[in-house]
Order: C-alpha cells, then structure tokens, then sequence
C-alpha cells in the first residue's frame, strides 16, 4: 500500500453509471479490499453522492503528486479512488497534452493522471 493513502475507499458517484469512467470506478471499488475497522470516512463517503472536482494545481501536495507518479503503470482510462490525509481523491489515467511553448514537461502528447477531489 502507499505512503499516506490510508485505504481504498467506496464511494458513490453523483450518478453511478452514467459514464464508461464512473463504470470504471465502481468495477474498481466493487474489487476493493474492505476497508479497516474505523469506518468513519467510510461511512461519509457511502452515505452521500459526492461529485469529481478537478483538483487545481495549487491543492496538489507532495503526497498527492506522490501518489499519480505511483499510478502512472496503470491502464489507460482506469481510475483509483484513494484516501490521503482524510481527504478522497480520484486518480485518472489520462491522455495529458503539454505544448513544447508551455515549459512543462514531458511535451506532447503522453500517459499521464488527473486528480480529482471527491466534495459533496
């Protein structure tokens, strides 16, 4: 298991099923380990839709860009619901685009993973 992400974690998405990605995620959690004996966060985050945030780039912590780097072996489209520091978050593998004119790199078209927030 990672550093930091205490668990896999069960979550319900807004609308369950309404996309190849969210069918993804709940194959995923359906697969999931159950989660350790203190189910606090567990039970708030199965006891209310929560919806996807794109995570801006000033809330990514180390742990966080820890984690992505961590999940970039997995299948493209796949997607992995994470707890870290008492917050949920999902991970995206994603086609990524970076403009040699950006500064970022790698350039080009490339694998990469797009954190999500889950927020009621």
């Amino acid at each position: 298991m990672l550093a930091g992400a205490a668990a896999v974690w069960s979550a319900r998405l807004s609308e369950p099923g309404s996309s190849a990605g969210e069918r993804l995620v709940e194959a995923a959690l359906a697969a999931a380990p159950a989660p350790p004996a203190d189910e606090t966060l567990a039970s708030a985050l199965s006891s209310r839709p929560l919806h996807k945030v794109l995570l801006p780039r000033a809330r990514v912590t180390p742990q966080i860009s820890k984690t992505a780097r961590s999940l970039l072996d997995r299948p493209m489209g796949s997607q992995t619901i994470l707890d870290i520091d008492g917050s949920a978050y999902a991970f995206a593998v994603e086609c990524h685009y970076h403009s040699p004119e950006s500064g970022i790199t790698p350039t080009g078209w490339h694998k990469g993973v797009t954190v999500y927030a889950l927020e009621p």
